[in-house]
């Protein structure tokens, strides 16, 4: 079987997300496809003047077909129109027809029985795809589309007396290299029989962090009536108080126990969670990470192959020991009532926890403010948390950190603050600036979170007459400027911050609104061009050219993750000729190196510096194209 040609580019601050689109071009591939193929929607020949595509699917693991896939073809990319034959079964030999396709860019996307969805182009399960022109009447054949079996997580949980935990939810998150460190990825989540056994399948192959939910959730009993009471009495009072308790995101538990003042349950993510043992006796279960650690940075990675079963991954939960924290949060107008409120680990990772950067933060406990500005959480075990606001905006913002012992932590004092604000001004460099009412409708300086907490950022800033801006609210962390605009024709080139230059790295919004930011926009941008040549050892098909950072022991510290858009991250196939072309990219000091697509493995900090070593140093200026030739290289 011959295959299809391709290069990858990864530039700087992080790798590929899994369903990104790149650009490719398909060259030669399987064999021809025999008449038995079977399509859905319309005849194998197709209409007069409609495009059509031909591939095959096949075991990612084994190279060997896989019948009875279904492969879908998602609107063309730009188009909110689908084609017709978007949907097709792949026969004995895994090969499958779709036709009548009107002229676009496409992806193509294979799910069977067992077996987590691929899409074409993709050489590991968390490749990106990688779209392809059809046009007028032409045949697009050849596409192959590589599919990994799934694989599970499963094993029993039990209490400190050994007895078995039923209801208790399990979260599996895929923990994925990026940067210095690890992100996880959205969670799967399973909940325990009464056995106390679970089973989370449908499994990529990849490391999972497990964890069994465990999350105290007081409410002030003051709290709870009223809510009750506003859900039988219905009238716009009523409902203007169920949207602001509703509108905290903590859980409102209908049937707690109570304890003074204050109420409490247990919740997982779908709801009420099981008490392992009574409450009574001053202890409870915390959430707990595979295998026994109260801290996502202590939990061990569990390691998933294609089609593994890992049926050992079992939780002893240990009752610890609780205390109360209470205090009261003022506003500016005195007292706060009906904040959200919640307790978590820190966002900044111990020194000695170089592995692991997560932008996912685990809530302890949870609570609201009663109608006086009070609150009280209830099950917090001892440890180092960080009280933070929880309104559906974000911002006004709280924080504080707490560390909790063996005794009550009361009378904590905190006061809502405002958001912080980023202004600045843009600087257009080179070609017309836009002027006038034009310049007025155009949104910038966009921040998006290093550690997101889950909430939407907000849309950018508009822009004056004068090209200055100002950003709307931002709570307290880690930022960096995205890369979009809505200037037509423009892409930013540099973003400057008191000074310094945070168009790659980011930066901290501590308390104060900061009024320096700087934004250098160009018409024209950096593009790469270039070729791998042949190899004796490796085929075009399997090779893949990787580029970073120079200085990629900065880039490796920072540990930029992946869910942020970049400039500086692009995935490409190449042409018929072997060439291939990267554009938009950062200027700047890169390193480059073509190499195995299928034995690349985990991008953390150890391939980047093996691949260093071997690696070809590149220099793309402010714009214009840059030229660059690779031979494939071995990492060692």
């Amino acid at each position: 079987m011959t295959r299809l040609m391709a290069i990858c580019v990864f530039v700087t601050t992080s790798l590929t997300t899994p369903g990104a689109i790149g650009v490719c071009q398909l060259t030669s591939g399987p064999a021809a496809a025999p008449a038995s193929w079977q399509t859905v929607g319309a005849g194998t020949a197709g209409r007069p003047g409609m495009g059509s595509i031909e591939g095959q699917v096949i075991d990612g693991t084994t190279g060997e077909p896989v019948s009875g896939a279904t492969v879908t073809l998602p609107p063309p990319i730009g188009s909110n129109r689908p084609p017709v034959g978007r949907s097709a079964v792949t026969d004995s030999t895994g090969h499958f027809l779709l036709t009548d396709l009107a002229s676009g860019r496409f992806v193509v996307r294979a799910d069977a029985p067992n077996y987590v969805p691929g899409w074409n182009g993709a050489f590991r399960p968390d490749d990106a795809s990688q779209s392809f022109a059809v046009t007028g009447d032409q045949r697009v054949d050849h596409v192959v589309v590589r599919i990994w079996k799934a694989g599970a997580i499963e094993g029993r949980v039990v209490d400190d007396a050994g007895t078995a935990v039923a209801g208790a939810s399990v979260e599996v998150r895929r923990r994925k290299a990026r940067g210095f460190g690890a992100e996880c990825d959205i969670p799967k989540q399973g909940t325990t029989d009464a056995a106390g056994r679970y089973s989370v399948t449908g499994l990529s192959p990849a490391d999972y962090i497990v964890v069994v939910l465990s999350m105290a959730v007081s409410l002030p009993t003051s709290v709870v009536t009223a809510y009750k009471s506003a859900l039988r009495a219905g009238g716009d009072q009523s409902r203007a108080l169920i949207e602001t308790l509703r509108a905290t995101r903590v859980p409102i538990p209908l049937n707690p126990v109570t304890f003074g003042s204050s109420t409490f349950d247990l919740f997982g993510p779908d709801g009420p969670a099981p008490r392992p043992a009574s409450t009574g006796d001053g202890r409870l279960v915390q959430t707990t990470f595979y295998p026994a650690s109260v801290t996502v940075h202590d939990a061990a990675p569990i390691q998933v192959g294609p089609g593994q079963v890992r049926s050992d991954v079992d939780f002893h939960l240990v009752r610890r020991r609780w205390v109360r924290v209470a205090g009261s949060v003022t506003g500016p107008n005195g007292p706060a009532p009906y904040v959200g409120l919640r307790l978590v680990q820190p966002d900044d990772v111990p020194a000695e926890a170089t592995e692991f950067t997560f932008p996912v933060q685990y809530e302890n406990a949870e609570t609201i403010t009663d109608e006086r500005g009070h609150f009280e959480f209830l099950g917090v075990s001892a440890g180092r948390y960080r009280l933070k606001a929880a309104p559906a905006n974000r911002t006004p913002w709280l924080q504080a950190d707490v560390t909790v012992g063996e005794a009550d932590v009361l009378d904590l004092q905190v006061a809502l603050r405002a958001g912080i604000r980023v202004s600045g001004h843009i600087v257009f460099d080179g070609g017309t600036a836009p002027t006038g009412e034009m310049l007025t409708h155009m949104a910038v300086a966009r921040l998006g979170e290093v550690l997101p907490t889950g909430f939407p950022p907000p849309p950018g800033a508009t822009l004056r007459a004068d090209q200055s801006f100002t950003t709307p609210e931002y709570p307290p962390g880690r930022y960096v400027v995205l890369p979009q605009s809505s200037i037509p024709g423009w892409s930013l080139r540099s973003a400057v911050l008191g000074g310094r230059d945070v168009t790659l790295l980011p930066f901290t919004l501590v308390e104060s609104d900061v009024d320096d930011l700087v934004l250098t926009y160009r018409q024209q941008t950096p593009s790469l061009v270039g070729r791998v040549r042949a190899s004796s050892t490796l085929e075009p098909a399997e090779t893949e050219v990787v580029v970073f950072p120079a200085d990629f022991e900065t880039w490796l510290k920072e540990g930029m993750p992946s869910h942020l858009p970049s400039r500086q991250t692009r995935v490409t196939h190449v042409a018929a000729d072997g060439t291939f072309f990267v554009p938009l990219l950062a200027p700047g000091d890169y390193l480059a190196a073509a190499l195995d697509a299928r034995e690349a493995g985990g991008r953390g900090a150890d391939t980047f510096r093996r691949l260093a070593r071997v690696a070809t140093k590149v220099t793309l200026p402010a714009s214009g194209q840059t030229t660059l030739d690779l031979v494939p290289v071995t990492i060692r």
